[in-house]
């Protein structure tokens, strides 16, 4: 019989030409295995919670709310905030497609603008609101309890580590690339096919900040003339998409809870995802929605993975807000290597969570 030979996961990934190639050949080639000391699965936020509390999984990483649903609970702990792993790293930003843009570019740019103009004011809504002074922060509690369906007692300690902003972070975009291509978590053959020469340069086509940037010069305006500012009384239908119960994403609700979509003539259908990955895949790709709000992450690995997922990023939606959550006895990363067959979740492949994991069980000298 062949001799198995092992291999960290980041060497096994650069043997087999990219993740890519690791899924084509299902995880292993020509006798190869990849070594890893902590088991990875894939499972919903709420999977994650469920399963840390039966013991079935030793940790997870996950946005808000599940990180603190877990934390209150008492079926583990935040170990580390993604924040402390990386200081206002970019997550969850607002896209559109470029084949949707493309079909009536004056009306689509319109409409953008306006999302864009919502985004800002309820951003700003959001980020006095937090105040717990403000006449504001109860209607705050009852619209975030509202879309995530947790308890309030969750929804207090969700908000502490997300950073609500709808800049565009370019200097951390370009990082995230520069960490993927390390990894090469892009698929090679694609990279070379989009011709792109470096980060700066794919970060460039990527985030488009003319929308945000009119949005903000504009916030001081009524919605009555932002409306005739983009095209006039135009009604514009529109399908978004967003991630299940992700309160980094409580802006959408914000603008369409309090009528600021209606008021600014849009007319949105939603569909919802379990993660990025799928919302570009399933949503872009498959052309059921126009625009959406998904991580950095994902965005960033299918523009380039995916045919068919070209888009253009239009907004920041938050900045930090995940965590690694694990068991009573783990304290740090370095204490799953005295698990024995230890399971960690993510919310799939291509996700922000699973490469920042990642990297992390990476720097801690562990494999995942």
């Amino acid at each position: 019989m062949k001799r198995l030979q092992k291999l960290s996961r980041r060497d096994f990934i650069k043997l087999t030409g990219g993740v890519a190639a690791v899924a084509a050949v299902g995880g292993c080639i020509d006798g190869i295995i990849p070594e890893t000391d902590v088991r990875l699965v894939t499972r919903t936020p709420s999977e994650m919670v469920e399963e840390l509390g039966m013991g079935s999984i030793d940790g997870f990483m996950a946005w808000e709310p599940f990180n603190a649903e877990a934390a209150v609970a008492g079926y583990g702990n935040i170990i580390i905030e993604s924040g402390e792993i990386w200081e206002n790293h970019p997550c969850c930003v607002m896209a559109y497609g470029k084949e949707w843009l493309d079909q009536d570019v004056d009306d689509r740019e319109n409409i953008l603008k306006r999302l864009a103009w919502s985004q800002v004011k309820a951003t700003r809504w959001i980020n006095n609101a937090l105040d717990e002074d403000s006449e504001e922060h109860e209607e705050l509690l009852e619209l975030a309890q509202s879309f995530t369906d947790r308890d309030m007692e969750v929804v207090e300690k969700a908000f502490g580590p997300i950073k609500f902003d709808y800049d565009l972070n370019k200097e951390g975009t370009e990082q995230y690339i520069n960490d993927l291509v390390e990894y090469q978590i892009f698929d090679l053959s694609r990279w070379d096919e989009v011709g792109y020469e470096d980060a700066e340069e794919y970060a460039e086509d990527i985030l488009e900040k003319d929308y945000v940037e009119w949005a903000i010069e504009n916030i001081d305006l009524s919605i009555e003339d932002v409306v005739e500012e983009t095209g006039g009384a135009l009604d514009y239908e529109i399908n978004v998409g967003y991630l299940e119960y992700d309160l980094h994403q409580l802006s959408y609700i914000v603008s369409a809870e309090k009528g600021w979509f209606d008021d600014l003539g849009l007319s949105v259908e939603t569909k919802e995802y379990p993660n990025g990955a799928e919302l570009m895949r399933n949503g872009f790709g498959d052309n059921d929605i126009d625009v959406g709000y998904l991580g950095t992450t994902p965005a960033l690995i299918h523009r380039v993975n995916t045919p068919g997922c070209e888009i253009g990023i239009f907004a920041g939606v938050n900045a930090e807000g995940s965590a690694i959550v694990a068991k009573e006895g783990i304290d740090e990363v370095e204490d799953f290597a005295d698990i024995e067959d230890a399971v960690y979740a993510t919310p799939g492949e291509g996700t922000m969570q699973e490469f920042m994991s990642i990297r992390v069980f990476d720097d801690a000298g562990l494999t995942l």
